[in-house]
Formats: C-alpha cells, sequence, structure tokens
C-alpha cells in the first residue's frame, strides 16, 4: 500500500517537471519582445522580397539583429541576402514561393537563418 503512494507522488513530481519545462520552451520562443525584432509587416515595397531586404537592411543597420516573417506565403522574385550578424526568423507557416532561377538566400559571415 505504501508503495502505492510513493509511486503516485513520483509520477506527480515528474508530471510537474515536464509541464514546467514545456512552459519554459513555449515562452522562450517568444522570449523577444515586440522591440527586439524587425518585422518584415512593417516595411512598404513593390514586393515581398523587396520588403525582406528592407527589413534586414534596416537589422543590419541597428541594434535590433532579429528579422522575423510573419505565417505566411511570400513571393520570392530576387536573391535575398542576410547581412552579417543578422538572423533571419521564419515563423511556422511561413513559405517562399520562388518565381525565377536564382539563388534565393545568400547568408553573410555570422547571418543566420531559423524557423
Amino acid at each position: 500500500m505504501r508503495m502505492s503512494v510513493m509511486k503516485k507522488i513520483i509520477i506527480l513530481l515528474i508530471a510537474v517537471v515536464l509541464i514546467t519545462f514545456a512552459f519554459y520552451q513555449y515562452n522562450k520562443k517568444d522570449s523577444l519582445s515586440k522591440n527586439d525584432k524587425v518585422y518584415v509587416e512593417d516595411f512598404k515595397g513593390k514586393n515581398d522580397s523587396n520588403k525582406i531586404q528592407s527589413a534586414i537592411n534596416k537589422a543590419e543597420s541597428s541594434k535590433i539583429k532579429t528579422v522575423l516573417l510573419d505565417d505566411k506565403k511570400y513571393k520570392i522574385t530576387s536573391p535575398i541576402i542576410v547581412k552579417k550578424g543578422v538572423k533571419l526568423l521564419f515563423g511556422y507557416g511561413t513559405q517562399f514561393v520562388v518565381e525565377g532561377n536564382f539563388r534565393v538566400l545568400e547568408v553573410e559571415k555570422n547571418a543566420s537563418i531559423e524557423g
């Protein structure tokens, strides 16, 4: 009888640890505040490629080095250069639809792509 109670306590403790870990991981993903990212959708351009490149260029020249893409399809019509020190962060549903035959992404030194 006593062993059954111990098993329940151990299972409960493991569940609490797992829930805490999952909550931490979920919040870690969203740990960057609105002021810590450059949002592609905040930029104007004649096409998606220009908007993305404008956001990357802004990030390179500022202290904010993370560029966030929305959960949508982007029509890519020209190469995108991820500049030195910039992180291009894809949303969960971000898709690039490439129109043409060219290298879509060029990643410079100390730049990164995540998502």
